[in-house]
């Protein structure tokens, strides 16, 4: 018994060691990546959604039709996408995309449920583009020289040639923003919509149609975790000969995994601000500049949690030893004293001698 024993706790140990680990890192993820609250947090902190249009204006870089083209990274077209297109916009079409996408992780929708219909938006910019330019166009004077139509160009023209008015050239960019191809070709997205390269499908019914599954048995790992860890911290106890062995061998793995956690936590913070944050480099530099924000904090929500683990393991470490020594200095002093020469016992007396048995009168016959 005291072979199997001593065997179970040899195996426990390292076990238990491990699990303290695995269980601050899951966490560590977890509480960050299973809630929408949290995820939104983070984007708005980060800067993201002043740099969303930007970014997407970069990747079309013109609009072109039957009027012709209209380059995107005109500043005046720009200022009207800017005016049209606000953060607030980008942020509210977001988040609402992201419940969606939870919503369809925890299994409450078969399809994540979410709807961005940029119809009216994208009429509004070419609208916003029309006024601007109309506005531009009136302070320019009539072509001297005999100008081509085909060839004005409303945004970057010096002059109005003969015959089109500031009214007209305006129309002609509204129209070619509206039905021109490049930016915002498919103005509603839904969950439907988005399919992968010739499929048919829903991306979120095909490539991804287990996800879900995947997510929720993610989702419980924490506590999961946490419950053989406290299970097999307890049996390592009842295991030992005595409390105090048994707190001893629970609160050194605590301490040094706290240490650790702690050691650890400071420097994947270092490494990310001061080396991989810096390195982030895109053509954008508003949106790099987000970017660099955005991985930052990231790390430090999920950075968050190695610091309470490690800061709680630790505590419980120290507690678990200190605990273990004073029930050993407790239980020593309820131990007998040794004995000493004013404590030992007094010895008896020894005993009086025996008195001498008195001897028996003789027995005297008298002769007549």
């Amino acid at each position: 018994m005291q072979f199997v024993r001593k065997a179970l706790l040899v195996l426990l140990a390292p076990l238990f060691t491990l699990l303290l680990y695995a269980t601050a890192v899951d966490v560590g993820f977890v509480r960050v990546g299973t809630h929408p609250s949290t995820i939104k947090s983070i984007l708005a902190k980060s800067g993201i959604y002043n740099t969303v249009v930007p970014g997407l204006l970069d990747q079309s870089k013109e609009i072109s039709g039957s009027g012709g083209s209209v380059s995107l990274s005109d500043s005046l077209v720009r200022t009207a996408a800017g005016q049209t297109f606000t953060p607030q916009l980008v942020q509210q079409d977001t988040e609402a995309t992201i419940d969606g996408v939870y919503d369809w992780l925890d299994g409450k929708t078969p399809l994540p449920d979410f709807q961005i219909d940029l119809t009216s938006t994208k009429a509004a910019f070419a609208a916003n583009v029309a006024k601007l330019a109309q506005q531009q166009l009136q302070t320019l004077p009539v072509c001297s020289s005999a100008a081509s139509v085909e060839n004005f160009e409303p945004l970057s023209a010096s002059c109005l040639p003969p015959g089109v008015t500031p009214a007209s050239a305006a129309a002609t960019l509204q129209s070619t923003i509206l039905s021109g191809k490049g930016f915002l070709d498919n103005p509603v997205i839904t969950a439907t919509s988005i399919k992968s390269g010739s499929s048919s499908q829903s991306v979120f019914a095909d490539q991804l149609k287990n996800v879900p599954n995947q997510y929720q048995k993610v989702k419980k790992t924490p506590f999961l975790l946490g419950l053989v860890t406290i299970v097999l911290g307890l049996a390592i106890i009842f295991l030992s000969t005595a409390r105090a062995a048994g707190l001893r061998r629970i609160g050194w793995p605590l301490l040094v995994v706290g240490i650790v956690l702690l050691a650890f936590a400071w420097a994947i913070n270092r490494v990310t601000v001061h080396n991989l944050a810096p390195k982030i480099s895109v053509n954008n530099a508003v949106l790099q500049s987000s970017l660099r924000t955005l991985i930052v904090d990231v790390e430090q929500a999920v950075d968050k949690s190695y610091w309470w683990f490690g800061g709680g393991y630790a505590a419980l470490g120290l507690g678990a030893i200190g605990g273990a020594m004073y029930i050993k200095k407790h239980n020593g002093s309820k131990k007998p004293a040794a004995a000493t020469e004013d404590s030992a016992p007094a010895e008896k007396p020894p005993a009086a001698p025996a008195k001498p048995a008195a001897p028996k009168p003789r027995r005297t016959i008298k002769v007549q």
